[in-house]
């Protein structure tokens, strides 16, 4: 009883140390309007979910970007902080951000794909500043042709950082387009984990021709490259560099 006891004090005090960083997902597409199609109207836009209550609650919401690629950030408590189409930043109010605009410089970008999206699928992903509960980094992926591939591919690899105190809560973009990296890189795919110190965070993405990852450390100090690891996957057609 006794250990059953203490196992039930340590899930609640878990319980309420949760970050709700991921509380809100926003699934669709721009501005809610109704669209005809064969003699039927489609209802298009976009939908806000909130997993704060159980069962989730979902409400038709006016975007202020058409989300493809996206990436979303909730501040600790589960409300709505900033969101990125991996063109701009907008924020809690579906208004681009405060310095929000034009992320990820560059042909796509200025080939104005970006009325549509930036189709970097998973190529987005905001994490919390370890130094600063207000302040989240954005890290994004700029598409760009290259000598080596004649085709859209990862070419440069950035972050930006906000600070969701500015502007009386609406948030700004601090520092935009910060290059931390340029090589090939496999521009659909970053991922992070939290670091075993449970603080900092590691992010990882892959190279585009090789079984070599990019790994980037972001510490209370800031965001380091740190090393390309050979991945211990081997994949056929790949060859390490």
């Amino acid at each position: 009883m006794k250990n059953i006891l203490t196992i039930s004090l340590l899930l609640i005090h878990l319980a309420a140390q949760a970050q709700k960083h991921d509380n809100v997902w926003l699934p669709g597409k721009g501005k809610i309007a109704e669209y005809p199609f064969g003699g039927v109207y489609y209802p298009w836009g976009g939908i806000l979910m909130d997993f704060e209550t159980y069962p989730p609650k979902a409400q038709r919401q006016n975007f202020a970007l058409r989300m493809y690629a996206q990436a979303i950030i909730s501040d600790k408590n589960g409300s709505l902080v900033a969101y990125t189409n991996g063109c701009h930043i907008a924020n809690r109010l579906h208004e681009i951000m405060d310095n929000g605009d034009t992320i990820n410089p560059g042909q796509y970008q200025g080939a104005s794909f970006c009325d549509s999206y930036y189709p970097t699928y998973q190529g987005t992903i905001f994490l919390p500043d370890p130094a600063n509960e207000n302040r989240y980094y954005l890290f994004h992926m700029a598409l760009d042709y290259s000598d080596a591939n004649p085709y859209f591919a990862g070419q440069r690899y950035y972050y930006s950082l906000i600070d969701a105190a500015e502007n009386g809560g609406l948030g700004k973009v601090m520092d935009k387009n910060h290059l931390i990296l340029e090589d090939s890189a496999d521009g659909v795919y970053v991922t992070a984990v939290k670091h075993a110190n449970g603080r900092d965070w590691w992010v990882v993405s892959p190279h585009l021709v090789s079984n070599k990852y990019f790994i980037f450390l972001v510490t209370p100090e800031g965001v380091m490259h740190l090393r390309s690891r050979l991945s211990v996957i081997r994949c056929p057609g790949l060859v390490a560099a």
